[in-house]
Order: C-alpha cells, then structure tokens, then sequence
C-alpha cells in the first residue's frame, strides 16, 4: 500500500472516532416531569394539598379553585395529574366536575379525593372515567403513591373501600353494581323515557347541557344503544330483567312517550 493511501485511512478512521465521541458526549432527553393539578374550592385545604404533595418532589403541584379553571388553562406539553378533591362539593357538583374534565381533556389522570370509604362512589367514579378513588381515612402518605401510581397507567382503590364493599349487601348496591349505570345516570336515563330534552334534563338534574350529553354517550355505550329511542327501549328491558313485577306499569308509560331529540 502507498504511504499515500495510508495517510487517507488514518485521517478516515481518525474522523470515525471523533464522531463516536462526539454521540457519547449527547445529553440525554428526560422524560417529561408530570404536573398534578390540585382542585379544590376551599383555600385553606389547597394550600395544604398542595404543599403536602410539592414535599415529595415527584411532580410540579398547581392549585386550582374548579374544574372549569382547570380545563381554561390546561396544556398539552407532558403528562397531567388531576386531583379531584371532593371534600367541599356536594355529590352532583362532584360527578359534574368529572364529567367535565373528562369531556374536555380525556388524557387526563383523574383521581377523586372523598370523605368517606364509600365502595359505590369509587365504583362511580372510575365508571365516570377517573383513574383512582382515594379518602381521607388513609392517610396523607398514601396519596402521592397513588398519585404516582395512576400517572404510570394504573388504577387505584383504597383497601379499606375494598373492604367496605365486602360489607355491604343493599339491594339498591346490588342493582347498580348490575344495571352498570351511576345515580346520576340513571336520572338521564328517566329523564330520556318521559321523553324530555337534553335541555329540559339539564335544568331538572341541575347541569350544564355538555353534561348531559356527556352522560348519554355514556349510557348509550353502557347500554349497546345507537340512539335515544334504543336507550329508553333497552333501559325498559333491563328494568324487566331486575324487576319483573314493575314491568307492566313501565310498558304502559313507555307506550304513552315520545322520545325527545337533543
């Protein structure tokens, strides 16, 4: 080989090996940090979630005062946590505010903080689309775990809302836990068979019209229906299946409806 060539491989195996260097010298791109949006009306009790959870260091923590504050400033630059407190929002305002949030941002994380260990709320409340259902009762520790824990994909409920459920045996439990369906979807479901409007509805129920078409998408998934007339139809026949002797007196009103169009 002439020295001429040689010089050439050298120069060429020379660059090689700076650009490998060079590639082992790139920084690393981290993953995104999450943000946990803390939303809960009183002051006193945001303030103390949100400083509780900011101790961790797992995530950014912003307080929001309502879910309509939540859903005007939300952004899609990474990954987002809602902490659905409860503790100051009647049952309806709750389901509402999540109803909300799941129609507006669906990607949301959503976890429901709540007084009590009640296992028909939790069942709900991840029927309703959230990602978790946690309590006082617990603890505050537990919370960024489960928090940490829904953001990864999973889905939590206390043991002790676990164990509740073993306890309880009412028969209204029982027939949601079959029907499939929330109280406040049962409502809409009513309110659909008398034949009443999505605004008619919205003001009975006390609710924003978005939703109560929220709800019925729902129901019409839940139920396997196509349209408001199959809801009402397949909602009667159910009721049949739970309550045999009822039947006769639904299928007289249903024969009376006209189903009302959104």
């Amino acid at each position: 080989m002439q020295e001429e060539d040689i010089l050439t491989e050298q120069r060429a195996v020379s660059g090689i090996q700076k650009i490998g260097s060079g590639h082992r010298n790139l920084p690393t791109v981290a993953a995104p940090r999450p943000c946990v949006l803390v939303i809960e009306w009183n002051a006193f009790l945001r303030d103390c979630l949100v400083q509780g959870l900011n101790e961790h260091r797992f995530a950014e923590v912003v307080g929001f005062a309502s879910a309509s504050d939540v859903i005007a400033a939300r952004s899609d630059d990474g990954p987002n946590i809602v902490l659905l407190s409860t503790l100051s929002l009647s049952r309806q305002e709750a389901d509402e505010a999540l109803a909300n949030l799941m129609e507006a941002a669906p990607s949301f994380r959503i976890m429901v903080l709540a007084n009590a260990d009640d296992p028909q709320a939790a069942l709900a409340a991840i029927k309703g689309g959230a990602s978790g259902y946690i309590t006082v009762t617990g603890g505050f520790d537990s919370l960024p775990l489960a928090l940490q824990f829904i953001g990864r994909g999973g889905v939590y409920i206390p043991p002790q809302c676990l164990v509740a459920a073993g306890r309880s045996s009412s028969p209204e439990a029982e027939r949601d836990s079959a029907g499939g369906l929330t109280r406040r979807e049962e409502a809409v479901v009513n309110a659909i068979q008398k034949g009443k409007p999505n605004k008619v509805i919205a003001y009975e129920l006390n609710m924003c019209e978005s939703t109560v078409k929220v709800h019925v998408r729902r129901i019409m998934k839940k139920l396997h229906a196509k349209n408001r007339t199959d809801v009402a139809i397949k909602a009667v026949d159910r009721n049949r299946r739970s309550n045999p002797e009822g039947f006769a007196t639904v299928n007289k009103t249903m024969s009376q409806l006209s189903i009302g169009k959104s």
